[in-house]
């Protein structure tokens, strides 16, 4: 059989997998990705992509299963995509709790208006996690291409310089939809239903997870790109989006000293 390093399958190809020993005994179904490996007889660490979209329809078991293999994608791109996505989740959470509660009835316009926004983050979110894979697999395409002869070396240097760059402009936009997050958890802390509050710190924290994560890919990426221009307008980007570390700091901070200001100090041992 013909190994191409990048197969495109259709999931319909799949069949029910609830038979499985696998599923029997543990009650957890086998990845689409992993199953499709196994039945096709292709090495554990073919990078697979799978048309439609895996992120969205595969579980969450399935997908941390992909995600520790020894095969991309998914990757570190795609995990700080979902720290986006479970942020904005969250705040979604927090906006549907507090929508229709006495007290914050006369929030309702800018609750609703939060929420929609949020369910737009996660949406964003999950498409940079697809976007991710689709960019890294064009720098490993890049990557492999042939370098027998002096032209072959100038394209295939052409080549990854390009998918680079291009791949690049995924974790700036996480940064950027991650920052997003922070700073709408930031506004709705004067709003939300004071139990449910606690919840936007996590979103926070979840989304500054990403937002350190993109900051790193970005930053590797960049190491390697030519083109100083484009080096100095991506830096420029990641720095303004960075800023919401700090807010993200201070949220966690304000809202965790709600519970602590009236706790006696702690003496680490």
């Amino acid at each position: 059989m013909n190994t191409q390093p990048y197969r495109w399958i259709l999931r319909r190809v799949c069949p029910p997998l609830t038979s499985s020993s696998q599923a029997q005994k543990t009650g957890h179904l086998p990845s689409v990705r992993s199953w499709l490996l196994s039945a096709l007889a292709w090495p554990a660490d073919t990078p697979v992509l799978l048309e439609g979209d895996p992120v969205r329809d595969e579980s969450v078991g399935g997908w941390l299963d992909d995600l520790a293999s020894a095969s991309f994608p998914p990757g570190a791109g795609a995990a700080a995509a979902m720290n986006i996505a479970v942020g904005a989740a969250l705040i979604s959470m927090v906006c549907n709790h507090s929508l229709g509660h006495p007290k914050c009835a006369a929030h309702t316009t800018g609750l609703t208006a939060a929420r929609e926004t949020a369910e737009n983050l996660r949406s964003t979110a999950l498409g940079l996690a697809a976007d991710d894979a689709v960019a890294f697999s064009a720098v490993l395409d890049a990557h492999r291409l042939p370098r027998a002869t002096d032209t072959d070396t100038r394209a295939r240097a052409t080549a990854v310089q390009e998918a680079l760059t291009a791949a690049t402009e995924v974790p700036l936009r996480m940064a950027r939809t991650a920052a997003e997050v922070v700073r709408l958890a930031r506004r709705l802390i004067a709003v939300a239903k004071a139990d449910m509050v606690p919840d936007l710190a996590v979103a926070a924290s979840s989304a500054r997870a990403a937002l350190d994560t993109a900051a790193v890919i970005a930053e590797a990426n960049l190491s390697v790109i030519a083109d100083t221009e484009h080096r100095s307008a991506a830096r420029l980007q990641l720095v303004h989006s960075l800023g919401a570390v700090t807010e993200s700091e201070a949220i966690t901070a304000e809202i965790r000293a709600r519970y602590t200001r009236r706790e006696p100090p702690v003496t680490p041992v």
